[in-house]
């Protein structure tokens, strides 16, 4: 399990790695950017928390990972795990629900190749389809233009 990034939990996740040296979790912390992009494509999932739901807002990290194929573990409500659930590119959680969080792993961990590759393609589609920005400004367009 590999965690990248810097945050509140920093000195705790350290500690807890320190404390428990056959958890297997690696602790990277920050990397840039470029370096993170090349290691993306790898990951087999990726663990995205909300604990506090931002109304209007989502987070961004969400679109970065599905651009890149990666699976969302997501932890948390709204908008953002409607978009998982409802485009199947992972797998949903509520804030702080670690058992859920916890069942959710195991149940990538144990789809078949197939169902997996599914979710892949999901990401992709979902990627070319929705994420697109010249596709959006052409169906902003038609619409602007049914206005008129």
């Amino acid at each position: 399990f590999h965690i990248y990034g810097s945050g509140n939990e920093e000195e705790k996740i350290r500690t807890y790695i320190e404390n428990n040296p056959n958890s297997n979790i690696i602790y990277h912390g920050r990397v840039p950017r470029e370096e993170l992009h090349e290691k993306l494509p790898g990951f087999h999932a990726s663990v995205v928390p909300l604990t506090n739901r931002i109304y209007g807002a989502l987070p961004s990290k969400i679109f970065e990972l599905i651009s890149f194929g990666v699976p969302v573990l997501y932890c948390g409500g709204g908008e953002g795990a409607e978009i998982i659930r409802d485009n199947k590119l992972g797998l949903t959680s509520d804030p702080g629900d670690f058992k859920k969080l916890e069942d959710n792993i195991q149940r990538l961990k144990n789809l078949s190749e197939k169902e997996f590759r599914k979710i892949l393609l999901n990401c992709i589609d979902f990627t070319k389809d929705k994420l697109n920005f010249k596709l959006q400004l052409q169906k902003l367009d038609q619409g602007i233009q049914k206005v008129k």
